[in-house]
């Protein structure tokens, strides 16, 4: 018997996931009937009137039903997209990431490393299912680190060499998510720990940049002074720039305790693994991937174009405004509103030339105030000092509109927009920036 249209929603929302957030129907049906192992082949054969097969049929009347839900988009033709709506919706039924479903039920496989001879207890418990993203990201990467030591012994060293330039022993390791950190302090637990004689490393993982908490940073480093571990670390796993003014007033406040880890550093060593090897540890960590891409890279924010308004309230001549930055003339930007993502959380402004019709320059906010001046700009955005950057090329509209979701970028009356992770890397390197201010 076929499935209901209603029982079909959930797992076409978790193929959604799988894929990025979107996908062809062409990629989509075939993981859907996957999906579903009861179906015969005469199900699968059994066809309509006009000769559609039955069961496709179904599916897009599910992805019918999800689109007047508002969880699935399909606005761009002949692709189907998750919302944020169809997100929540998988968080509430069934919260938990694609890759870590597959384990049923928790169980201890004792095996052998290849090079110390050493037991490794595979705790599969890791694969557990929390309410939280940041926890279930963290359990995502624990989940993986814990199992790549049965497939390539080297790959826990490796990545923390590679991404954070530390030396980690080869001596068995002891992974743990939050459910399994027994301590509980005021500021809450961490998201995860790695350790053993020699070593404790303590997580906390943030999916939004700007969304670090200094009394919860506080409390961890409580907990990590009171291990008797050789080497310490809070690792600060979020998606910000580690270079921002943002992060490095965290971090070298509790230097060298307290260090940060960029996605993005994590995602690239995963992604560099799975194009040099065909594994089973490999498809795992393309899943994850596919999740760090679609709900970080694609959806945290990581600045905000704002078009420059060449009239003579705004003080800003078209001829000098530039050459005025590079002098470190101005050390704040007005506005005609308040834009709260810029206010002090290692987030950009990037400014929009109406004449040149190109994104021009760049800049790290240190505060959004309201000033007393004159409308129509009284919002101050203070500079973070030295992080102007003035675009070597400038950014034309022509490539802005290459990029999905900016295609008619420029043609409406206010050229406003937020900048998701992704765009901001491919406008970065559209723009080659490199010249500072000298005095900012």
């Amino acid at each position: 018997m076929l499935p209901k249209q209603k029982e079909i929603e959930i797992p076409l929302l978790q193929v959604l996931v799988e894929l990025g957030g979107e996908g062809k129907p062409e990629q989509i049906y075939p993981r859907v009937t996957e999906r579903f192992p009861s179906l015969s082949k005469e199900d699968l054969q059994k066809t309509l009137k006009k000769g559609q097969i039955f069961w496709i049929n179904r599916i897009q009347w599910a992805r019918q039903d999800l689109v007047t839900l508002e969880q699935i988009d399909n606005s761009k033709r002949g692709i189907w997209r998750i919302t944020e709506k169809g997100r929540e919706r998988l968080n509430i039924e069934k919260p938990s990431l694609p890759i870590l479903s597959k384990v049923s039920k928790p169980r201890q496989r004792r095996v052998r490393d290849k090079d110390t001879n050493e037991e490794i207890t595979s705790n599969a418990a890791l694969f557990t299912y929390y309410s939280q993203e940041e926890n279930r990201f963290t359990n995502g990467l624990l989940s993986i680190l814990n199992l790549s030591r049965i497939e390539s012994p080297r790959f826990v060293t490796d990545l923390f060499n590679d991404t954070l330039s530390l030396n980690i022993s080869r001596k068995p390791l002891n992974f743990k998510v939050l459910r399994d950190i027994s301590e509980q302090l005021d500021d809450g637990k961490p998201d995860g720990e790695i350790s053993n004689e020699n070593l404790c490393l303590l997580f906390e993982t943030k999916v939004r940049s700007g969304s670090l908490n200094k009394d919860q940073i506080r409390g961890h480093l409580k907990k990590l002074r009171q291990k008797k571990s050789r080497m310490k670390r809070l690792i600060l796993l979020t998606p910000d720039d580690s270079v921002s003014s943002y992060i490095r007033q965290l971090t070298q406040q509790h230097r060298p305790y307290v260090v940060h880890l960029e996605w993005r550093r994590i995602f690239d060593f995963l992604e560099t693994y799975t194009l040099t090897n065909s594994s089973l540890l490999a498809e795992i960590i393309k899943q994850f991937l596919d999740q760090i891409h679609s709900r970080i890279f694609t959806q945290d924010i990581a600045a905000v174009i704002v078009k420059v308004n060449f009239i003579e309230k705004s003080g800003v001549n078209p001829e000098t405004y530039l050459e005025e930055m590079r002098r470190g003339k101005w050390d704040d930007w007005h506005t005609p509103r308040q834009y709260k993502q810029l206010d002090g959380n290692g987030r950009k402004l990037i400014l929009y030339d109406s004449k040149k019709k190109a994104l021009t320059m760049e800049v790290e906010i240190k505060q959004v105030k309201k000033t007393r001046s004159e409308e129509p700009y009284p919002w101050s955005n203070k500079f973070v000092p030295n992080t102007i950057r003035i675009y070597r090329n400038p950014v034309r509209v022509e490539e802005i509109h290459k990029l999905e979701g900016f295609e008619n970028f420029g043609r409406q009356r206010g050229a406003c927009r937020n900048v998701t992770r992704e765009q901001y890397n491919k406008l970065s390197s559209f723009g080659n920036k490199d010249t500072r201010s000298k005095r900012n």
